[in-house]
């Protein structure tokens, strides 16, 4: 669990940057304020759940409780899932791309906001016994 919740994050972390850098070299030029803010607001979720993963990996060890383990899991998903669709439909909407995309972005912000409750869930999580 931990290799695959770290490459995901590398994934999410190199499209966060590489956003990031499109942004200041190729959409500045030609786009309007909100396709920017909407590229923007991409780059920073991107980046603050790619590193929220990297920590989700350093807590997923073998001696974790199955219960705590489980909500990480969810956890990491649903950043993922929130990655794909929120992240990906405001960069697909910067990009010019069908105003359909816009209905994606609820859906990913909804799977961000799972994400972190399965984090609550999992600081609630009873311990194993020793």
């Amino acid at each position: 669990m931990q290799r695959t919740i770290l490459g995901a994050a590398g994934v999410m972390g190199a499209l966060g940057v590489g956003a990031a850098a499109w942004i200041q070299h190729c959409l500045v030029a030609g786009a309007d304020a909100e396709n920017l803010d909407f590229a923007s607001t991409a780059v920073r979720f991107a980046l603050v759940h790619a590193a929220v993963l990297v920590a989700i990996a350093g807590l997923s060890r073998d001696e974790i409780g199955r219960g705590f383990r489980l909500c990480l899991s969810i956890a990491a998903g649903s950043f993922v899932g929130g990655f794909v669709f929120f992240c990906g439909g405001l960069w697909l909407l910067a990009a010019g791309g069908s105003p359909a995309w816009a209905r994606a972005v609820p859906v990913g912000g909804t799977l961000f906001i799972v994400g972190w409750l399965a984090l609550l869930a999992a600081a609630l999580a009873p311990r194993p016994a020793r």
